[in-house]
């Protein structure tokens, strides 16, 4: 990748209000946008200031979860109605702050991202509570912009980025539901003939007794530390996605990460990729060891074992148990009907 290219990212905190970190960013919460429903439904954002949003997957040192639950007057831990517009939003805590897309080889740009965040939020976000910790799980995304690649250079890029995937993976919090690609899962993404097939193999897992599942864009198994979900979807921008990284309220950190996600994509189809890109994440480990690398499992892969089953209901939701397609072609007839039943008029 040469020349401008956009770039964003989300960060992930624990601790503080989701309420109150919006009200660090916007002021007030009269324009205040938050997810919300069953699935955590993001709202439609525009990309050209800050925002905070909540996070279902953040967790809280008082032992809540965002979205799910919160500490009433007395301490006691109450269920949270996450239904658009309720209360319960002034009151758990957990906020993901989304950046502006900016250009990363502008400097005025990234000085004025950079600064609102060193000089502005993140001292506010302290004085509010707010910590970056990755046994809560708390995470660095970054974005890079790819809509200039058509499907099938993505495809390749994908082939190209897997054998670093696990290297990348040392750099993750402690959740231990992050997700690598499969050798059989990137054997059907080479396979694909249409952008159709792609997104549906992309989206396709296999089961216990063999049966395909096409899982929604916002199931967590198919959100894996590299990720092309935001390009396959209609209504996100274009970009690949790096959710390999350890969140801190740190811009010098969060520019490295930046940088090495560049580079993965400008030479992964270098000769002597895997071992600079090795080298990179040794250095990124030692350089902030102290305040970012610190836990039990820093620097180890803490996931990529054996793919579990679908059949446990942790993982997969009881609406989508019972879309069990039986071959590729069944899978792609129910991706068509999922959009036709979206947007009606592509079938007229």
């Amino acid at each position: 990748m040469t020349g401008h290219v956009k770039v964003g990212f989300e960060l992930e905190m624990s601790d503080i209000k989701t309420a109150d970190a919006a009200t660090i960013v916007y002021g007030d919460l009269l324009h205040w946008k938050d997810c919300y429903g069953e699935h955590c439904d993001k709202p439609t954002l525009t990309y050209d200031r800050f925002h905070v949003v909540s996070d279902g997957t953040l967790c809280n040192s008082d032992g809540t979860c965002c979205m799910a639950n919160y500490r009433d007057s007395e301490g006691c831990r109450q269920r949270a109605d996450r239904s658009e517009g309720h209360t319960d939003h002034l009151k758990w805590k957990g906020a993901e702050l989304i950046s502006p897309v900016f250009d990363w080889e502008s400097a005025a740009e990234v000085a004025n991202v950079f600064s609102r965040c060193e000089d502005d939020y993140f001292p506010k976000f302290k004085e509010a509570g707010a910590v970056c910790k990755s046994d809560l799980y708390d995470g660095l995304h970054v974005h890079i912009d790819i809509s200039a690649l058509s499907w099938t250079e993505v495809r390749e890029l994908l082939v190209a980025i897997e054998p670093v995937q696990w290297q990348l993976g040392r750099l993750t919090s402690e959740w231990r539901r992050h997700e690598f690609f499969r050798a059989e899962e990137l054997a059907s993404l080479r396979t694909a003939k249409t952008r159709d097939e792609f997104d549906a193999s992309y989206r396709t897992i296999r089961g216990r007794r063999d049966g395909l599942f096409l899982l929604p864009r916002w199931h967590d198994r198919i959100r894996r530390v590299v990720d092309i979900g935001p390009y396959l979807d209609p209504n996100r921008p274009d970009t690949i996605e790096f959710r390999c990284f350890r969140a801190a309220m740190d811009t010098a950190y969060i520019a490295e990460c930046i940088e090495l996600a560049l580079d993965v994509l400008r030479g992964c189809h270098r000769n002597g990729f895997e071992e600079e890109v090795e080298m990179r994440v040794e250095e990124l480990l030692r350089k902030h060891r102290k305040h970012v690398f610190n836990g039990e499992f820093a620097g180890e892969v803490v996931s990529g074992g054996p793919v579990l089953v679908l059949d446990e209901l942790w993982r997969v939701a009881p609406d989508v148990k019972d879309r069990e397609c039986k071959s590729v072609e069944a899978v792609l007839e129910e991706m068509k009907r999922e959009m036709l039943s979206r947007w009606p008029e592509q079938g007229s």
